[in-house]
């Protein structure tokens, strides 16, 4: 497949506390997840379930680590017709993982566990793939972790 949209940058898993203003270190607190997650998924995502009506195709290049995270990452962008053929899985590294913890005020603080998800590199570009491409989304901070 030679998809119109390409995103590509991180991937990631976020787990969230359930309650509002509990630090992450807090014992006996919950969290809900894992959910696909980083900039560049939710963005291919949402794109490729609001273009069906327009013809248009999407695909991802990114690292996830060759875990359970991993592929439910996959998954969700398979079953949301996402071209996942050049999602490479990193055999030496977990999946990234974002604990997001929300507060009243409306802010967030998270903790990140990099993993794979800035693993991309020049080498996982392939030309060809990008011969039918109308629009390309990197987020900056792919450019600066890869």
């Amino acid at each position: 497949m030679k998809p119109n949209i390409i995103s590509l940058g991180e991937l990631l898993v976020e787990i969230m506390r359930t309650e509002v203003d509990v630090p992450h270190g807090k014992i006996g607190s919950y969290y809900k997840g894992p959910f696909p997650s980083g900039a560049p998924a939710i963005f291919i995502d949402s794109v490729a379930r609001l273009s069906v009506p327009f013809n248009l195709t999407t695909g991802f290049i990114g690292v996830v680590g060759n875990d359970e995270f991993g592929e439910i990452i996959i998954e969700k962008l398979r079953n949301d017709n996402v071209d996942t053929s050049k999602i490479k899985v990193d055999k030496d590294r977990t999946t990234g993982i974002a604990f997001n913890q929300s507060n009243f005020d409306n802010s967030r603080k998270f903790i990140f566990a990099a993993g794979a998800a800035g693993q991309t590199s020049p080498d996982d570009i392939d030309e060809e793939y990008f011969s039918n491409v109308k629009a390309l989304h990197i987020m900056g901070s792919s450019l600066s972790i890869s």
